[in-house]
């Protein structure tokens, strides 16, 4: 599993590694845990004809596909932000790809915490954060649920820096995590995320 600028982070024999995501990263210190979560969400809409219903919050406001697919993009300003013009309008995946790398550079584990509600019960998608500087995410990728209602999930990250997105394993022989009766669930990398920081994108 490799950064963005190509080193190896972990090794394919690391015991909490599962599996890495045939996902790019990026050329640049961008795709992140936070961001990650907002990449699955926005390919999925993509895929699901749906790209126009991407926005995501950042501190210095939401930033939607279909502005920026207008041919402007978001830039420092006193305010946070302006939308200034940065080209003609692009209707096609890789000037969504420009735009999901405009989105990482504004928004963070504060933004996402912030503008996200938080479901009652975990389902595929969603994801937990801990915002900070900093903070983390872990995505819900999958989960189980027995007859007794004990909880299992299938959980993936990326990090810092940007890294190629994976999936974690609580040890080599087991991949799926206990989420604890209140919620809770404790991943490998970072402290445990208490039940209440379980959060859903729109969709």
């Amino acid at each position: 599993m490799v950064s963005h600028d190509g080193e190896t982070v972990l090794a394919a024999g690391q015991r909490h590694l599962a599996a890495v995501a045939t996902l790019d990263v990026g050329k640049q210190d961008l795709q992140q845990c936070a961001d990650a979560a907002m990449r699955l969400h926005a390919e999925w809409l993509w895929q699901e004809g749906r790209a126009d219903e991407a926005s995501y919050p950042s501190g210095g406001g939401a930033i939607p596909w279909r502005r920026f697919r207008t041919g402007v993009e978001p830039r420092p300003s006193e305010r946070g932000f302006s939308w200034v013009p940065r080209g003609r309008p692009r209707d096609d995946h890789a000037n969504y790809r420009r735009y999901l790398d405009a989105v990482f550079m504004w928004a963070n584990t504060v933004s996402l915490a912030h503008a996200t509600p938080s479901p009652e019960r975990p389902h595929p998608g969603d994801f937990f954060v801990l915002p900070g500087a900093p903070g983390h995410t872990v995505v819900v990728l999958d989960v189980a649920e027995a007859a007794d209602g004990r909880r299992v999930a299938l959980i993936g990250q990326s990090f810092m820096p940007a890294q190629s997105f994976h999936v974690l394993r609580p040890s080599q022989t087991r991949s799926w995590f206990v989420l604890q009766q209140d919620g809770s669930v404790m991943t490998p990398f970072w402290r445990r995320f208490p039940g209440s920081s379980l959060r859903r994108l729109d969709g």
